[in-house]
């Protein structure tokens, strides 16, 4: 709301939740103003602040309505502080094509002084190359969801002299064209090295240039913190996959802070025995990653992957999320068996042992090790799709303590028992979301999702 005082005085904070079509009677009432001419003659300091609000909550597109109150709003957009973070993804689902690029063409007029933009689905090459001069300051670029973008805007982004201050670009499912070495060549060796986030998920590539683009990792990026590669795919013939060299990588994205490899045709390299002493004898500084995620992958049906991935991760010790789901062939825990972060918070294990499960006394060693390392700090756990036996899952529940800070569990499509999830309501009091959606050896009323209120009605009924 709008705080007390003249037109002068200070506005106060605008609420997100506030709409401007609401805020007219209490701005009346309190600035005492007539409704029709007041409004349209506010003090510029407090249209620069409802400017900023619609803007924030309804993003620049809004303030092509706003110009259109009055002459004196329509002097308020050029403001240079509403220009800083520009979004013209917001909000565009209420104008019809026409209009909205339209109004985009109008109001990129504006975005010469911008750090950050967004750009909508009326952006085409053509139009990205006329605006590339009034990106000189940009430092974060995201094309997601321009369907006209070709990938040819990769060589425009590296050839040019203009935005040279990048260091962020979100190109999350942008292409529809495939992308070829003649896209990425450039892009990787005067764009990659500079860059602090990358996001190229879901887009295709040919074999050759995700090559490119894995071994420009693994040469020279010494800032890049986050990068995704979730559901890049290139091609199904396994010779033509690009091989991952991740102890190279370790030393060489000293930044890295965030990979995503789900469901990526990405595969681990095989070193050889003096490779992999040659490469360890370079490795003195490494990255520390907080974030990992590896889904959907062959990569454990060849070269003994499991202790690849305790070699690239395995020691990362402040390693807070982890994904490894639906890996092929896995039959243990042995994937974990040798981490040292103490820290993991998010742990996803879907459908991640699929293949025939090693012995049950073995099995519930390495799971009564793991589950007790992490028991004090897993925050969300997902074992979804896994078919254990019993005796595991009872030492895997009672690895974690009284006061453990778990608050949700997704157990759906699992072969867990009624003894089973008993002990977890009365074990986890901080629960607030359990799924035992689809679990075959449950009865019918309690195969369903259970959120807080779910929970407690369900502890009250164990205590009847």
């Amino acid at each position: 709301m709008l705080s007390k005082g003249n037109c002068g005085g200070d506005v106060g904070h605008l609420r997100p939740q506030d709409n401007l079509s609401t805020m007219k009677t209490p701005l009346v009432k309190r600035l005492r103003l007539e409704p029709f001419f007041d409004w349209n003659n506010l003090p510029p300091e407090i249209l620069v602040k409802i400017f900023r609000h619609c803007v924030m909550t309804e993003g620049h597109l809004s303030l092509a309505r706003l110009g259109a109150v009055s002459e004196n709003w329509r002097k308020i957009i050029p403001t240079p502080s509403l220009w800083n973070s520009v979004d013209f993804v917001k909000g565009s689902e209420n104008f019809t094509s026409k209009d909205l690029e339209s109004v985009t063409r109008r109001l990129c007029r504006y975005i010469h002084n911008c750090k950050k933009i967004s750009f909508n689905s009326t952006l085409s090459n053509i139009r990205f190359d006329s605006l590339l001069p009034f990106l000189k300051n940009v430092t974060e670029i995201s094309f997601k969801g321009c369907p006209k973008l070709k990938p040819k805007v990769l060589v425009t982004l590296a050839q040019s002299d203009n935005a040279n201050t990048l260091d962020s670009i979100n190109i999350d499912g942008t292409f529809s064209y495939r992308v070829y070495n003649r896209h990425i060549t450039t892009f990787v060796s005067n764009v990659l090295p500079r860059l602090r986030k990358l996001n190229f998920a879901n887009n295709r590539f040919d074999g050759p240039a995700l090559h490119m683009l894995i071994e420009g990792l693994t040469d020279f990026c010494p800032i890049l913190e986050e990068l995704s590669l979730e559901n890049c795919f290139c091609t199904s013939d396994f010779d033509l996959i690009p091989r991952l060299e991740y102890l190279r990588m370790k030393r060489k994205c000293l930044a890295l802070k965030s990979l995503n490899l789900n469901h990526t045709n990405v595969m681990f390299y095989h070193y050889t025995s003096s490779e992999r002493n040659a490469e360890l004898e370079q490795t003195t500084n490494m990255f520390d990653l907080k974030e990992f995620r590896m889904a959907n992958s062959n990569m454990l049906q060849y070269f003994e992957t499991a202790d690849a991935l305790t070699e690239f991760i395995g020691d990362m010790p402040n390693l807070e999320i982890l994904e490894l789901s639906r890996l092929k062939g896995n039959n243990s825990f042995k994937v974990l068996y040798y981490y040292k972060s103490n820290k993991m918070k998010y742990l996803y294990l879907r459908e991640s042992l699929s293949g025939h499960l090693i012995n049950e006394r073995e099995l519930s060693e390495q799971a009564a090790k793991i589950f007790r390392r992490w028991s004090s700090t897993l925050i969300e756990l997902d074992l979804s799709g896994n078919n254990l036996y019993d005796f595991s899952w009872a030492v895997i529940f009672k690895s974690f303590g009284k006061y453990s800070p778990l608050t949700k569990l997704n157990l759906a499509k699992t072969n867990v028992v009624s003894a089973g999830v008993e002990f977890i309501l009365r074990r986890f009091k901080n629960l607030r979301y359990l799924n035992l959606k689809l679990c075959n050896h449950l009865k019918e009323h309690m195969k369903r999702e259970y959120h807080s209120i779910d929970l407690r009605e369900a502890r009250k009924n164990l205590r009847r």
